[in-house]
């Protein structure tokens, strides 16, 4: 997967967690000479630091926690070559700010490289097994989004473009919140048309957040949104999913996902006279951050919204 001792590699990832390694995995399969860094000494990487490998890089490819771009983005920046395409695959919100990963990037990084961000079903296990992942990729750079098409073409990764930018941003903020709901659903014990029905529900909600934020019902609805919360919802695979599952049984989960962070700035950001407005969202934040009995609330939910 990486290059060797005192190559230079086009092509570099940034976090080496599972996601990262999983796109590695993709990458390697098709000859790409590549290397992944982490801030974590103890994962597989080349030991080199930033000022190493992120000068020779093409393409960079962010695959850390929402509330790592930032940081990592500020540290990687001045080191950027002129033309370098970030690639961010980053699903959040930044909870002091309440921007999302473009906003985030826009501010960060230097004017003389592009960026683009990668939504849509891409379980890493999935990606690393070889099965098909959906990925919809979003950039205004239209050269950028042929870029990444060609880095990934050939693979079991199926990309899809937009320019829709801000729109699949918002969709994979939302998309992990709805996808906890799933998960308080199935540790309840909630049947499968209990939860296909809970679907609908969230998927209306988050088409009526994405209007009051301005954002397209059909990038909501599409693979960057929809899609994958039915993936990341229904996966044991997902913290997302297993976040949900903890807090159903009123514990406060050992492993958070993106949807438990991204559940205050999202809150904030719709503002706190539209809660209302969105019983799920409603309940969501009644069991994760204000330790609502999750049987008795989510019972009262499903008795009011029938």
């Amino acid at each position: 997967m990486e290059a060797a001792a005192g190559a230079s590699p086009a092509i570099v990832i940034i976090g080496a967690g599972a996601l990262g390694s999983a796109v590695g995995t993709v990458l390697s399969r098709k000859g790409f000479s590549l290397a992944l860094w982490d801030k974590d000494p103890g994962r597989p990487t080349l030991g080199k630091t930033l000022n190493e490998i992120v000068p020779s890089a093409k393409i960079l490819l962010f695959c850390v926690p929402s509330f790592a771009v930032r940081s990592v983005a500020e540290a990687a920046a001045p080191f950027m070559r002129t033309g370098a395409l970030v690639v961010c695959f980053s699903k959040g919100l930044e909870e002091k700010t309440r921007k999302t990963m473009d906003q985030v990037l826009d501010e960060v990084l230097p004017k003389r490289v592009s960026f683009a961000l990668v939504g849509g079903p891409m379980l890493a296990g999935e990606m690393s097994a070889g099965s098909v992942s959906i990925a919809k990729v979003a950039s205004k750079d239209p050269t950028a989004l042929v870029t990444v098409q060609t880095l990934f073409s050939s693979t079991n990764v199926r990309v899809s473009t937009t320019n829709d930018v801000h729109g699949v941003a918002l969709s994979s903020v939302l998309k992990n919140v709805y996808a906890v709901a799933l998960g308080i659903a199935e540790g309840l014990g909630m049947s499968t048309n209990e939860k296909g029905w809970l679907v609908s529900k969230a998927a209306r909600e988050m088409v009526g957040i994405g209007a009051l934020l301005g954002v397209q019902e059909e990038t909501l609805m599409g693979s960057a949104g929809l899609a994958d919360l039915i993936a990341t919802g229904s996966s044991s695979a997902s913290r997302n999913h297993q976040s949900g599952i903890e807090l159903s049984q009123g514990i406060a989960p050992e492993i958070r996902g993106e949807g438990i962070f991204s559940l205050t700035p999202m809150l904030a950001l719709i503002g706190s006279e539209n809660r209302i407005r969105f019983p799920l969202l409603d309940v969501i934040a009644q069991i994760a951050l204000e330790h609502a009995r999750p049987k008795e609330t989510f019972d009262e939910y499903i008795q009011l919204n029938l």
